[in-house]
């Protein structure tokens, strides 16, 4: 899961997975934006098949967040 998410999450951001640590968080970098926040919960909702709560995904501020919630799901 965690491999999938940092893959989605490097797609999106259209950055290496190599800059996808563990801490990193959406305000410490200028590429994790509103559009490709929301393009990230919907890809996560499509290969996971989950549907996020609009509080969880408010939430998903940080790699580890969106593990723990994605997580929960599965």
């Amino acid at each position: 899961m965690e491999a999938k998410i940092r893959e989605l999450m490097a797609e999106i951001f259209e950055v290496k997975e190599g800059q996808i640590s563990d801490d990193l968080e959406a305000k410490e970098v200028s590429w994790w934006d509103s559009i490709k926040h929301l393009s990230l919960i919907t890809a996560l909702e499509e290969d996971f098949e989950i549907t996020l709560t609009m509080k969880e995904i408010q939430s998903m501020t940080s790699f580890n967040k969106i593990k723990d919630i994605v997580s929960r799901h599965l």
